[in-house]
């Protein structure tokens, strides 16, 4: 498996997971994780993120299309028309690898 698709994987696991937990299982730092992702986001991928109380880890989670927040649906209608491409693009390859909700 390659590290996108272990990114992916485990960000769809209920619960999401924190970079730290990712980094243990990449073997990589938490830093370069949280870099993975912010790259992942930026491509358009719905990345939500959420730190439960306070000091504690943010949690990652791919959002499902009924959990689109408003702030998310705003920046979705910022795409250019190539951003969406690669969006639609890149929605269209995980459904061929077999990543369907």
């Amino acid at each position: 498996m390659i590290v996108r698709e272990i990114i992916l994987a485990e960000l769809r696991t209920e619960g999401g997971c924190s970079a730290a937990e990712l980094a243990i299982r990449l073997g990589w730092r938490p830093a370069s994780v949280r870099a993975e992702i912010s790259r992942l986001r930026a491509g358009g991928l719905p990345i939500r993120r959420q730190v439960r109380g306070r000091w504690r880890a943010a949690i990652y989670s791919l959002c499902e299309p009924g959990d689109l927040n408003p702030s998310l649906l705003t920046e979705l209608r910022r795409l250019s028309d190539r951003q969406l491409e690669t969006l639609i693009g890149a929605i269209e390859a995980e459904r061929m690898l077999g990543f369907t909700p």
